[in-house]
């Protein structure tokens, strides 16, 4: 089912676009007798996203699940559909070698699927398992019984919800070797909405009752428990600085501690490695993210909060399960039946993401795509060394810091080799859904803590599937990965010519090369090391100046005439739409093959999207919406206004003194 878009929501939108007041917008009604706006009305200086994309925006429609749309949204459901198509060819077939892809995806999308039909019937079993684990929570009679008891369980179903997160990645310092990062309350809710909001707390509250309630616990006392929760929660929030996500620092989240400072009356490093059920590693030290939230949590893990993270524990496993519980813990019943090739479909996205990846790249992942797209990133990183040479702010030593960094950049275009076949994997599929759900934490856990012993990860592939519709950049590794998912259009083309696909992909390559001299990014040298002082304190100076001026210039932006872009919190992103833009540009030259840039960059961020939805992004996303990330850029090159006509008496116009340039 369809339902074509709130008109109301699409006419404030181009309201904001095109600059004019939010109370002529029609009400809905009115909507239906005229047209609120004319296409006609709209010019590249008065809007350029609305100009190069209203037409299309006011031809789409949205699935009543949905609440956006656009360039990303529809390439990510044609890959979802692939996917998909790919999963069902598979589990048609027969004959598979034990532990390769196409037989894991073939078991377990039967599991699934008899399982949903109700001709695999394991609830007894299941039921049997979830109630001894609960059981087994429920009989430690002390704090410490309950951390061995997490170990127990970190052994047993690979149980990775403790109140202590324990991460494994690269050694900000060393990134050539794996570390160990210790953040909070991995398992339950949303910490930030509960110490914030009244009417969020109850709400989670009233679901954590429903949890215990299930487990046989009186409807009132599991209330008051779930009230307790609640209360520890936010005496843990409120020492917990919410804004650090607001005005994001790499160098405000590392702290690094030596083992002796974490030993606290309650908990040490020691009581960590046995929640995770592994032995002490040979570490010097570790890294937290936030100091005070930490040893605040760990000073409540004594026995007077000994029921609190008992019930905390039990909830977590219930959350853990939600997608195979049996009967007798489900919280809701379903009103309407999932087909059951579509609960295999995704049970087999689920579990098996990695397989699945490398399935989609063995059939869409085309050597000349691969070439191509390489070569545009080569184009881009060469030109980046032209700017960085041509930089006014940068000092000589500063370009030469810069120009070693591009030099030592590595990209990952596509997809990886696929991982050797281990015919052990077959066992991973067992006799349910709850018993494989089991294996695959296990697996995952396992993976996890075998980084302990290794190298860090250098394979740019691991950081993001290839059947993922986006790109990133790493800067541990100084590298960045630009998936074989995103290689189709708007993004890129093979039939297109080169400066199409520099405005669409080309920008993408050229944000990700950003990244890496953001102002996160920045903090990273050539080898990652997380590290300021790789270039001058004076480039680094001019560097803020010109963040500021970045900053000050979203804030400026506002979303349905009244909300405006957080220009602090979207600095990362904005800085390298504008890098991004201007790389191709200058690689593009030409009049004619800049306006192609422009407005294939434009249709990169075709996206539909409702108020409502638009509101909430600018809470959470460190991305400025989608008509901001092409106007704001576009309006600040001379180009732009030379190629369309623009002058000061059109809205898009910015005076030149207040354009800003990443370089």
């Amino acid at each position: 089912m369809t339902k074509k878009p709130h008109l109301l929501a699409l006419a404030a939108m181009l309201c904001v676009l095109t600059g004019c007041s939010a109370a002529t917008v029609p009400d809905e009604e009115s909507s239906k007798a005229e047209e609120p706006f004319s296409l006609s009305d709209l010019t590249a200086g008065s809007d350029f996203y609305g100009y190069m994309n209203a037409e299309e925006l006011l031809s789409m429609t949205l699935e009543e699940s949905e609440n956006s749309t656009g360039s990303f949204a529809m390439v990510a459901k044609a890959v979802d559909e692939r996917v998909t198509e790919l999963i069902r060819g598979i589990a048609d077939g027969s004959g598979y070698a034990a532990g390769t892809n196409e037989q894991l995806i073939r078991d377990l999308y039967h599991l699934a699927a008899d399982t949903n039909s109700g001709k695999l019937d394991s609830d007894a079993a299941d039921t049997e398992t979830l109630d001894a684990l609960i059981a087994s929570v429920y009989a430690a009679g002390s704090m410490r019984e309950l951390i061995q008891v997490w170990g127990d369980l970190a052994k047993k179903i690979g149980f990775q919800d403790q109140p202590v997160s324990l991460g494994v990645g690269a050694d900000p310092d060393d990134p050539t070797r794996n570390f160990i990062s210790l953040n909070t309350f991995a398992g339950l809710g949303d910490l930030e909405s509960v110490t914030n909001y009244d009417y969020k707390a109850a709400n989670f509250r009233d679901d954590l009752k429903e949890q215990l309630a299930l487990t046989g616990i009186d409807r009132d006392e599991a209330k008051k428990r779930a009230t307790n929760i609640v209360l520890m929660m936010m005496e843990i929030g409120s020492v917990t600085d919410f804004k650090l996500m607001d005005d994001p620092d790499i160098e405000k989240l590392y702290h690094r501690y030596t083992l002796d400072k974490l030993r606290t009356d309650t908990v040490s490093f020691e009581d960590i490695c046995t929640m995770y059920g592994i032995e002490d590693y040979a570490l010097d030290a570790v890294s937290i993210e936030q100091p005070e939230q930490y040893f605040k949590l760990v000073s409540l893990m004594d026995d007077a909060h000994l029921t609190e993270w008992q019930d905390e524990t039990v909830c977590a496993l219930l959350s853990s399960f939600a997608q195979v519980l049996p009967e007798k813990y489900k919280q809701s019943r379903q009103s309407v039946r999932i087909k059951d090739e579509d609960f295999a479909d995704s049970t087999v996205k689920m579990l098996l993401g990695k397989e699945v990846g490398e399935v989609y790249a063995a059939a869409e992942c085309s050597e000349k795509t691969v070439a191509e797209v390489t070569k545009l990133c080569k184009d881009i990183i060469a030109e980046y060394k032209v700017l960085v040479r041509d930089c006014d702010w940068l000092s000589g030593e500063g370009k030469k810091c810069m120009l070693e960094k591009l030099d030592q950049m590595r990209l990952f275009v596509g997809a990886g080799e696929p991982h050797k076949v281990d015919p052990a994997d077959a066992k991973l599929i067992g006799g349910s859904l709850m018993e494989t759900t089991i294996r695959f934490a296990q697996r995952q856990m396992k993976e996890m803590l075998e980084g302990l012993t290794k190298p860090a990860e250098q394979d740019g592939f691991a950081a993001m599937p290839p059947n993922v519709v986006n790109a990133c950049y790493i800067p541990e590794m100084n590298a960045f990965n630009i998936t074989a998912a995103i290689c189709h259009a708007p993004f890129f083309d093979p039939d297109a010519d080169y400066y199409r696909n520099l405005g669409g992909i080309g920008t993408v390559i050229g944000h990700e090369i950003s990244h890496g001299f953001d102002n996160m990014g920045m903090k990273y040298d050539a080898k990652g090391s997380l590290r300021a002082d790789w270039i001058p304190q004076a480039d680094r100076d001019a560097f803020k100046a010109l963040q500021d001026r970045v900053v000050e210039y979203y804030n400026t932006f506002k979303v349905l005439d009244s909300f405006p872009v957080k220009g602090r919190k979207t600095l990362g992103e904005n800085l390298a739409d504008l890098s991004g833009v201007q790389c191709a540009l200058a690689i593009a030259k030409t009049p004619e093959h800049q306006k192609t840039v422009f407005e294939q960059y434009s249709h990169v961020w075709e996206e539909l999207i409702l108020d409502s939805d638009a509101k909430e992004q600018l809470k959470g996303d460190v991305h400025a919406p989608a008509m901001v990330r092409c106007n704001a850029v576009v309006a600040c090159f001379d180009e732009f206004y030379e190629i369309y006509g623009v002058t000061e008496s059109d809205p898009m116009y910015v005076a030149p003194e207040d354009r800003v340039r990443r370089w």
